[in-house]
């Protein structure tokens, strides 16, 4: 714990002295309740925020999924089969970009990579409330998105209108960000200077996921696809049986495998009912 404070206290300082040179990775520490049958199943799950200063860009995804986007894509070159890290529990990318949010989602559909623009803009409440968070002075903001009633606390002297998720517009950074029944909360963890720039994970055409090429579609029209798949996960599964896009030796093995697949998909739906856009469901 001692080492783990000098680290985060060299890392501030380094950012004070040398972030007007260069881009910065904002780390945050994600708590979720999946499922709210089993309140006390708390996930924690590191989470990066890449900012571009020159443009102001950004992209914001789970760490595990910017390693493992990068070796997929490195071994998909030099000819390997490749999976992503099964250990991956946030799968989306966030990008906020020429003052537009867009997310980067594999999670509900077999088609390649969808873009979802989402146009919804934030109304907060600054509140005159004020505390420190890795010895910065924050200000209490309010705003209610996606379902959720959240309070968040920005730096006013961290002069980025911009935060985890898709949260942003207020006058600096958000350090941190919880929903009102504490099922969703993200927390500033660390400040460094840019690592491996992820920015290349979207724009590079030779990307796994093939991100510069995803499917643009609206937020209303995701939100269709999305429970299209929770009521029916197997849909274009079998689709692709039929057509014979997967083959199997017999009709028992076939039967068997959309059987266990199905199981599988509707138990993995069943424990995830709480999501951090609770207007989805």
């Amino acid at each position: 714990m001692k080492n783990t404070i000098l680290f985060l206290i060299f890392s501030l300082l380094q950012f004070t002295n040398q972030s007007k040179a260069q881009n910065i990775r904002f780390i945050y520490n994600y708590k979720s309740i999946q499922d709210t049958l089993h309140k006390d199943e708390v996930s924690n799950e590191i989470m990066i925020l890449e900012i571009e200063q020159k443009s102001g860009n950004s992209i914001f995804s789970a760490l595990k999924k910017i390693e493992s986007d990068s070796i997929m894509t490195t071994n998909s070159r030099k000819g390997f089969n490749v999976f992503p890290d099964n250990r991956i529990k946030t799968k989306y990318i966030i990008q906020k970009k020429d003052k537009k949010v867009y997310l980067y989602t594999t999670n509900h559909s077999m088609n390649p990579v969808e873009k979802v623009e989402d146009d919804r803009n934030f109304k907060w409440n600054l509140k005159n409330e004020k505390k420190e968070i890795l010895s910065y002075s924050v200000q209490k903001a309010t705003t209610n998105f996606a379902g959720r009633f959240w309070t968040a606390w920005f730096a006013k002297s961290l002069p980025f209108s911009d935060g985890p998720y898709k949260f942003n517009g207020l006058p600096g950074l958000i350090l941190k960000i919880s929903d009102e029944d504490g099922s969703h909360s993200f927390e500033l963890i660390g400040i460094e200077k840019m690592g491996p720039n992820t920015y290349n994970l979207i724009d590079d055409d030779h990307s796994y996921f093939s991100y510069r090429t995803a499917r643009p579609i609206t937020n209303e029209k995701y939100k269709i696809e999305y429970l299209k798949y929770r009521n029916d996960p197997m849909s274009e599964i079998r689709q692709k049986v039929i057509a014979g896009d997967i083959l199997f030796n017999n009709v028992n093995e076939k039967n068997d495998y959309l059987r266990q697949n199905e199981i599988n998909f509707k138990n993995e739906i069943n424990r995830d009912n709480n999501n951090i856009e609770k207007d989805l469901l």
